[in-house]
């Protein structure tokens, strides 16, 4: 999810096919991706070993929550980071950047389509525990998406 929210947010796709595999079309998703996957896991392991009341371990629960819940804030700040940066950008540029932007989207939808004419979408299930959706929520709060010299 963390993946496809990045490559989403950079006007791209990822896809898993068992013929191909992985796929992903620009360098820099990589790169942001596998930043955002450190940091997660670095707060995650940070948050500690978390126990039910009875003293039964809820770390799968918990580490769920976490990560869906990272994930989730991370795909809003990388929205608001594109909504503030694309009219600064387009305004010293003097051009608008939405048009190519735009073009660039339909491009990545019609190359997915025609790579992937069979290509299904799947809803993931999780657990939820209210701490680790809080923290997952703080920690994404707290990360670095580079997105300063991008």
């Amino acid at each position: 999810m963390l993946l496809d929210l990045v490559a989403e947010a950079n006007r791209c796709a990822v896809t898993w096919s068992k013929e191909l595999g992985f796929w992903a079309d620009l360098s820099w998703l990589e790169v942001l991706f596998t930043s955002l996957l450190v940091q997660a896991q670095t707060a995650l392991v940070n948050s500690g070993t978390k126990k039910h009341g009875t003293g039964r371990s809820r770390n799968k629960t918990f580490r769920q929550s976490f990560l869906s819940a990272f994930t989730s804030r991370i795909r809003e700040r990388l929205a608001e980071a594109t909504a503030a940066t694309v009219p600064q950008e387009s305004a010293s540029r003097g051009t608008d950047l939405l048009p190519v932007l735009a073009a660039r989207e339909q491009q990545v939808e019609q190359a997915v389509e025609r790579m992937f004419p069979n290509l299904v979408s799947h809803a993931v299930r999780t657990s939820w525990d209210r701490e680790g959706w809080a923290a997952g929520r703080a920690a994404a709060g707290q990360v670095s998406l580079g997105t300063r010299n991008r």
